[in-house]
């Protein structure tokens, strides 16, 4: 973090204007620097979704080695799909994945993808306006949603409250998306560290009778009292290659489905892509154990089933009242990216000149939606079947841009003949889908697994395809347009007036918004090593952390209002 801003965008195209351009090339005068997409990938993977995944492998037997080293296998693979395929592709092209498919499929083929695409993030975004009602829930005294169906009309008004605060920031474009991200990153991810952290010392003064807990014990408390490797219902436990496999796939439409092509297309670097680590290695390792090690600890408070409670009641028991922010901020960080993605994979389906407009209607369907928790409920089976019809075209592209020049046949070859559907495109989606899912449902292979081998299908099928029908379209035809390498001196004289003395208001605002939470993260290393009765030294904890929140959110959000309005 510098002291002139939290990498403010370079030009007003951005900041001012919700109607970025779907299917034209972004300029490179607009294009962002590389904090907007630390800020925007580990606002978005230390999200909802940790709480309810974290929890779901404490459930499902898994055991604590597997946990952590399944965890780091598959998202190395995720990072590394971000990284050296998507980014590549999104920063060579600066389309969105909408824009570029009519392209490669034609539009025939595009109206179908766009729809499938369009309302998996808009299943995505409600998921997590349910998650964050299931937080708000537990301050009004309501009952947890046992059913598919909403069980009061209070949680009913609550989803819709949230939704429209998410569809206005998703309306607002990425830029304040990543603003929004970045002021709650920090802190989100110091309330997993210390949810999780804490969960020690509680367990081993609950279950065991001991008044501390040593640094030697926390491998065996884990293994003991959250990763058991047995399941509350006698079900099989999760392997350590199903739990890689899930967090490689889970984000599959982004990474290797090039979906986030939508955002990397904003992107100075190709490199930019493994910013995702940010987001995986913080968000989908660390959070994800961490929800899991608080999930133990409200199941154990609040002897239940650890299967019968939702996010609020992890959040609440461990963290208390930061604890319902916490989820309710984390659910908001998702649902404002995917309700943005969806707004641009509408706008490309109906032709629109608003992406506004588009967000919006996205954004009420997902509100609706997240009124009815079945949803959230089923979501890790119901992401990894929506993921399948996605896949394909991860395969198609992946041919497309880095396969089919090295065969001397030109990219997007399909736009040359002028063919409206790509015939190999089409084959190939359908194809797979079908053997995929008939091979998952008859139990041939494994949900979590089937992915791998869908997409070496789909690539070598349309290889194969491409070759009989387009062979004679020769690279020396393509017309793609390729953007240039990012020029620096688009942005210098902006950036060099940016860089000026920084007002002392907007410096002290950083370094309060640092101190607080540093204070937080020496309040919980107290409580960690407290001696004696650590019920009671939660619950102080709980009320004492507060005041470094307020000071926190209320100096982060100061310097980067400031901050944009160019004052520094």
């Amino acid at each position: 973090m510098s002291d002139t801003t939290i990498d403010t965008p370079v030009t007003d195209s951005i900041t001012t204007s919700a109607e970025e351009s779907a299917d034209k090339p972004i300029e490179n005068r607009n294009l962002l620097g590389a904090g907007h997409f630390i800020g925007a990938f580990s606002g978005e993977h230390v999200a909802g979704t940790e709480f309810v995944f974290g929890v779901t492998f404490v459930m499902w037997g898994a055991q604590a080695f597997d946990v952590v080293v399944g965890l780091v296998l598959g998202n190395i693979m995720a990072v590394l799909c971000w990284g050296l395929l998507c980014a590549p592709v999104a920063t060579k092209t600066r389309l969105s994945l909408y824009a570029l498919l009519e392209k490669v499929c034609g539009p025939k083929f595009c109206s179908l993808f766009n729809l499938i695409n369009g309302l998996s993030f808009l299943l995505c975004g409600a998921a997590m306006i349910t998650v964050s009602a299931s937080a708000m829930r537990v301050l009004f005294g309501m009952q947890n949603n046992t059913a598919w169906y909403p069980q009061s009309i209070g949680f009913v008004v609550l989803a819709c409250c949230i939704g429209m605060i998410v569809v206005y920031l998703a309306v607002a474009g990425f830029k304040r998306l990543s603003q929004f991200a970045s002021i709650c990153a920090p802190w989100l991810t110091l309330c997993f560290v210390l949810g999780g952290m804490l969960a020690f010392p509680y367990l081993a003064y609950v279950t065991l009778g001991q008044d501390s807990v040593s640094l030697s014990q926390i491998p065996s408390i884990a293994r003991e009292f959250v990763w058991t490797g047995v399941t509350p219902d006698g079900r099989p436990s999760l392997s350590m290659w199903q739990i890689a496999a899930f967090a490689w796939g889970c984000n599959l439409p982004f990474h290797l489905s090039m979906g986030d092509m939508s955002i990397l297309r904003f992107a100075r670097k190709s490199w930019y892509g493994f910013f995702s680590a940010f987001g995986m290695f913080i968000g989908h390792t660390m959070a994800w154990c961490m929800a899991g090690l608080m999930g133990a600890l409200a199941a154990t408070a609040l002897q239940k089933n650890i299967l019968t409670i939702d996010s609020g009641d992890v959040a609440y028991q461990a963290l208390g009242y930061i604890g319902i922010l916490a989820v309710l901020l984390a659910g908001w960080t998702t649902s404002n990216p995917s309700f943005y993605r969806a707004g641009v994979a509408f706008q490309a389906l109906t032709g629109s000149n608003s992406r506004t407009k588009t967000t919006v209607v996205a954004g009420i369907i997902g509100m609706v939606i997240g009124c009815f928790p079945f949803v959230f409920q089923y979501w890790m089976p119901l992401l990894a079947y929506v993921n399948l019809l996605s896949l394909p075209i991860g395969g198609i592209l992946v041919a497309e841009f880095f396969i089919l020049p090295k065969l001397n046949i030109a990219r997007c070859w399909n736009e040359i003949k002028g063919q409206r559907l790509s015939k190999p495109a089409a084959v190939t989606w359908g194809l797979t889908v079908v053997l995929s899912y008939s091979a998952v449902l008859s139990g041939m292979i494994d949900l979590f697994y089937a992915f791998i081998p869908a997409f070496v299908f789909a690539l070598v099928l349309y290889l194969v395809m491409v070759k009989m029908e387009a062979s004679h379209i020769t690279s020396d035809q393509e017309t793609l347009y390729i953007a240039p390498p990012f020029d620096p001196s688009d942005v210098e004289e902006q950036e060099e007036n940016q860089a000026h003395q920084v007002p002392f208001d907007i410096k002290l605002s950083k370094w309060i918004a640092i101190a607080a939470l540093i204070v937080m993260a020496y309040m919980g290393i107290r409580a960690f090593n407290f001696h004696g009765n650590f019920v009671n030294e939660l619950a102080d904890f709980k009320t004492a952390v507060l005041i470094p929140t307020i000071i926190y959110f209320c100096s982060a959000l100061y310097h980067v209002v400031k901050s944009d309005t160019g004052e520094e």
